[in-house]
């Protein structure tokens, strides 16, 4: 056996930061397609699956994530597993949340995809049936929302 310096435990909340940094930054797919680090969508779900035991971020990987995500999920893990706390610099980058992120990117793009593909299928046969518009109006209020909130960080940075 192994006789490691972190525990069970600690790695554990490794596994977690990963998958924080990767569902804050829009999921392992839309992260990959993005080509947003160096790893694809399946490594990606590795390591932030916690019954995968062997397999973890790469620091560069780790700091890809953190970027898009636009928090420092593994810095923040990896300083409070040492006894440390993370604070932001005074003066330095602007706090997390008070200017769009990749993050908001990728959400933008999935859901005026989401849009697209509603009108055009619904466009697809000439006619669209009650069921094709309220899809396409909800699609259209899922963008707005996300809009909405890209709008109030640009206001608030």
């Amino acid at each position: 056996m192994i006789r490691r310096a972190s525990s069970d435990h600690q790695r554990a909340a490794l596994k977690t930061a990963t998958f924080a940094a990767v569902s804050a930054g829009g999921g392992s797919s839309a992260i990959a397609e993005a080509g947003l680090t160096r790893v694809g969508q399946p490594m990606l779900s590795l390591y932030a699956a916690t019954h995968e035991e062997t397999r973890f971020a790469g620091i560069d990987v780790a700091l890809d994530l953190d970027l898009v995500a636009g928090q420092p999920f593994h810095a923040r893990a990896l300083a409070s597993l040492q006894g440390f706390d993370l604070a932001p610099r005074a003066g330095g980058v602007a706090t997390p949340g008070a200017m769009p992120t990749m993050a908001d990117a990728i959400k933008l793009i999935h859901e005026a995809h989401d849009v697209e593909t509603a009108v055009l299928e619904g466009l697809s046969d000439g006619v669209l049936t009650p069921t094709e518009r309220r899809l396409i109006k909800a699609e259209i209020a899922d963008l707005r929302a996300v809009l909405d909130e890209i709008e109030a960080k640009v206001d608030a940075g």
